[in-house]
């Protein structure tokens, strides 16, 4: 399996596609295609996102319930 590739190496792809879709230069095919790859670059970085907000969301529990288990070591 590939290595993923970080959410700032997405932007970065994201970035030169849609500088390469702005100068408006591109043959019609190619700008398809690059198009094409610039939506499923964006899928990726929604996937990447995704998991990010859930280990953020996973660690906010997990902290929730120290935080909760030391309140009640306290009231004890």
């Amino acid at each position: 399996m590939a290595e993923k590739r970080t959410i700032e190496e997405i932007l970065e792809d994201i970035e030169n596609q849609v500088a390469r879709l702005e100068k408006g230069n591109l043959p019609l095919e190619e700008a398809i295609e690059s198009y094409k790859a610039g939506v499923e670059t964006v899928a990726e970085l929604r996937s990447r996102l995704s998991e990010a907000k859930l280990q953020i969301s996973e660690i906010q529990s997990h902290l929730a319930e120290l935080e909760s288990d030391d309140n009640e070591e306290f009231e004890s």
